[in-house]
């Protein structure tokens, strides 16, 4: 798991009921058609699991927090088989050379929610990365997204605990390396002790919301 996050302010998941995801096939293999329906499959089954037990807590302002997955970044798009209709493409590299989807069209890099360079526009915007690389293991998090294994999302898609862990950490959660709370030991923010989201994690992130409420709700 990382241990250095950029916590999440409150803007990805307060200011849209549907969460854009970007991913970034990280990888040198190929990522066939079904693997990446599986993957949007997987990210629209899994967050809920975090966002539905903030439904009508404490005026949060969505029934519920959907998610879908608007584009692909890949070193070569032929690594991409099949149909890639209804997507973006992305060719662009951060610094080092690796696959990243398109910054003019990220919220990250735009939390003024100005896209006016985005090739595609408003429409083509992504709120998070979902970053895919082959060999790693345990991941990382923030409010750009999730960074966890290729290999290990791909055979884990019902029930990716560590990707699990790591959006908690977009949802400005803490590590506990140092310390557990009285009578709390496992839950998913305590890394490699829970397998799912527990009531103890949910507590955390309705204690989040309620301290920023006041900042969206009137």
């Amino acid at each position: 798991m990382s241990q250095d996050h950029s916590y999440l302010s409150g803007t990805a998941l307060t200011l849209c009921s549907k969460l854009n995801f970007c991913v970034r096939w990280d990888s040198s293999a190929s990522v066939t058609a079904e693997q990446r329906v599986a993957v949007e499959k997987s990210l629209q089954a899994n967050v809920p699991k975090w966002t539905d037990h903030l439904t009508g807590f404490e005026g949060w302002p969505f029934k519920n927090v959907s998610a879908q997955v608007v584009g692909w970044a890949a070193s070569d798009a032929s690594k991409l088989q099949g149909s890639t209709d209804g997507i973006e493409v992305y060719s662009t590299a951060d610094a080092e050379g690796i696959p990243e989807c398109d910054p003019r069209c990220g919220r990250f890099f735009h939390q003024d929610g100005d896209y006016s360079e985005c090739p595609s526009g408003p429409e083509g915007r992504y709120d998070l990365s979902l970053w895919l690389t082959e060999g790693m293991e345990g991941g990382a998090g923030g409010d750009w997204g999730q960074r966890i294994g290729s290999e290990y999302f791909l055979g884990a898609l019902e029930q990716p605990h560590i990707w699990l862990h790591e959006f908690g950490h977009t949802l400005a959660l803490d590590d506990f390396y140092d310390w557990l709370p009285t009578g709390q030991e496992s839950f998913i923010m305590n890394a490699g002790s829970s397998m799912e989201v527990t009531e103890f994690d949910i507590w955390m992130m309705r204690d989040w919301w309620r301290n920023l409420a006041s900042r969206y709700t009137s």
